[in-house]
């Protein structure tokens, strides 16, 4: 991972609490949190068929 945001509305107070807007999250975060990751990619270099893009893939050493 290479970069991470977290949205600057999120804060925590003087009392340690986890903030939104200044008002704290009503939630235990030791329940565990669900982190969606969306990833995006470029291909810099194009193959001539899904052949080539295989082998190139596989001859990666």
């Amino acid at each position: 991972m290479s970069q991470v945001y977290m949205d600057s509305k999120v804060d925590t107070n003087d009392k340690g609490q986890y903030t939104i807007n200044g008002k704290p999250i009503d939630y235990d975060f030791t329940k565990g949190v669900d982190i969606i990751v969306r990833a995006y990619a470029i291909q810099a270099d194009g193959f001539a068929d899904v052949y080539a893009a295989y082998n190139g893939y596989h001859g990666i050493k």
